[in-house]
């Protein structure tokens, strides 16, 4: 499947870290009430102390981490999938809802869940 059609060059191209402007050792003692974060993650290869590791329906492994930034800089997160390629995502994961330390993505692979 191409999925071509369903990236933006610039998602696989995270912001340079000093722009991004986070680190999580800052974090612990600051916190601000909010934060701005981009609907879009990144597919990067990218961890820090935040990042958390779910499983697919089929068994693959998807790694989020969050990269914020004081407002009025943009959060955003990076999304990478050990052992997979950039097509094995059908489309650019994305942010569904976001409240307090939880976030919703929605992330859609070109596969299908593994047959029994």
């Amino acid at each position: 499947m191409d999925n071509s059609q369903f990236f933006c060059a610039s998602s696989f191209d995270s912001p340079p870290l000093s722009v991004a402007g986070a680190t999580t050792s800052r974090w612990r003692s600051h916190s601000p009430d909010f934060v701005l974060l981009d609907k879009v993650a990144y597919l990067a290869d990218r961890r820090n102390g935040t990042t958390a590791e779910a499983f697919g329906r089929a068994g693959q492994s998807v790694q989020v981490s969050f990269w914020l930034a004081d407002p009025p800089g943009l959060s955003h997160l990076c999304v990478h999938g050990p052992g997979l390629k950039k097509t094995d995502f059908a489309e650019e994961p994305r942010i569904v809802n976001a409240e307090k330390n939880i976030a919703i993505l929605h992330v859609y692979f070109s596969f299908g869940p593994k047959d029994d």
